[in-house]
């Protein structure tokens, strides 16, 4: 179990890498929509890197931190997903990335060390 742990944590931060370099070389976007993006990926990295230390044997700081920014991060997927769903095209990159950010909620919440 811990292998498939840190398995969607590098995941996670290996999703929010391409979605960071996508962001600056996608040439049709505007600035703004850029830096949305970069930001989210930025986010996403952030948080996947949290999670590998958590899941590697990181402190009971680690997880509590781990716990909260999984949930957040969740909870802001989840609400934009359901409040821009009409206005953006589903994308397998927030499918995969609300799937990682839900198993290593559940894997910050239920795994103890």
């Amino acid at each position: 179990m811990k292998t498939f742990d840190l398995i969607c944590a590098w995941g996670l931060v290996i999703l929010g890498a391409v979605r960071c370099v996508l962001a600056v070389i996608h040439g049709e976007w505007t600035q703004a929509g850029a830096l949305s993006s970069l930001s989210a990926g930025t986010t996403v990295v952030a948080v996947g890197m949290l999670n590998v230390l958590r899941a590697s044997g990181g402190k009971s700081m680690a997880r509590v931190f781990a716990i909260i920014c999984n949930l957040l991060l969740l909870f802001v997927m989840v609400g934009l997903g359901l409040g821009l769903h009409r206005l953006l095209s589903p994308t397998p990159y927030v499918s995969v990335a609300l799937l990682l950010v839900g198993l290593e909620a559940i894997f910050s919440i239920v795994r103890s060390k």
